[in-house]
């Protein structure tokens, strides 16, 4: 089991985006936090899904470039696995073969339906089966054509809204008004979107990827923010990638982390592989649990409540 000495880390970076259709009148998406994942190292926002009469829990992961079901579920559920030469990237850097399906339907828990039209095959962590965890599942590809995906982990919701009618709404009481970048691999045959936000750490500053589906945040040890912190870091933790690859990391702690003026104090990871969205790491759940997030096909913006 992944503990206070593992940081779980999964990223999935540019492969084929996935659509889910919303029940019509109820443009949402049913999430819940579970005490007993947290304590065993997933405290990320998680929806329950029924896919061809195999129930599981999803992640729902702003860090995935495509929507993912781990393979002992694929293999539960009989989906209808096609073998690719294509491969996926995680966080240490790693890279695993996958497969892919299509044409997969299931519902929620509240009765809203499921459509993935393309989906990947890739062996997570035996501790996603332990769990009766299915996969990942990217929020801002599950966004109906011309809505925005609107994400408030405080609660947990996603709801789907044009996206200036859900800025006018997003709730500036909670915090600043933020913006970040959106990222798009144009060279990659498959649709694909990531995000990204700038922070600063001390007197250096990097861009980190908005990640939902990762426990700790991390920052990269040759990153400005990682030989600043370099001094000051222990040899701590391990990082846990896509396939079960596992790279010892550093923790420094006590790091005062600002967020679009927002400032968060916790003991930053060092350690894991940079991605061109988040070259200098990635913000999880310990800085993004007090966010909401805003996520377009051409705009992100984003809300974090003061400590």
């Amino acid at each position: 089991m992944l503990s206070c000495f593992y940081s779980l880390v999964l990223v999935i970076f540019l492969f084929p985006a996935t659509v889910a259709q919303p029940k019509p009148g109820k443009p949402s998406v049913p999430l819940r936090y579970d005490a007993a994942l947290s304590t065993a190292g997933f405290p990320n926002p998680l929806v329950r899904a029924t896919i061809q009469g195999r129930q599981a829990l999803f992640i729902i992961d702003t860090g995935a470039g495509v929507n993912t079901f781990a393979a002992w579920f694929a293999k539960a559920a009989g989906l209808p696995v096609h073998d690719s030469t294509a491969t996926v990237r995680g966080s240490t850097g790693e890279e695993n073969h996958i497969q892919v399906v299509s044409g997969i339907s299931g519902v929620f828990d509240d009765g809203t339906p499921l459509r993935l039209d393309e989906a990947i095959v890739v062996d997570l962590p035996r501790i996603f089966e332990d769990h009766q965890l299915g996969g990942l599942l990217s929020p801002q590809l599950l966004a109906p054509a011309g809505q925005a995906a609107l994400l408030d982990l405080r609660v947990p919701v996603l709801v789907f809204q044009p996206f200036n009618e859900a800025l006018a709404k997003l709730p500036l009481e909670a915090g600043v008004l933020s913006e970040g970048n959106v990222c798009t691999n144009r060279e990659s045959q498959f649709t694909n979107r990531q995000y990204a936000a700038r922070v600063s750490v001390d007197d250096a500053s990097g861009t980190l990827l908005l990640d939902t589906g990762a426990t700790r945040t991390l920052v990269v040890a040759n990153s400005g923010i990682g030989q600043k912190l370099s001094h000051r870091s222990v040899e701590k933790g391990r990082t846990v990638g896509v396939g079960g690859t596992v790279t010892n990391g550093r923790r420094a702690a006590g790091v005062n982390l600002d967020l679009g003026g927002v400032k968060t104090m916790l003991d930053l990871t060092i350690g894991g592989s940079s991605s061109d969205c988040g070259p200098d790491g990635l913000l999880g759940m310990d800085v993004l649990r007090k966010c909401v997030l805003l996520l377009d096909v051409s705009r992100v913006a984003f809300s974090c409540a003061k400590q």
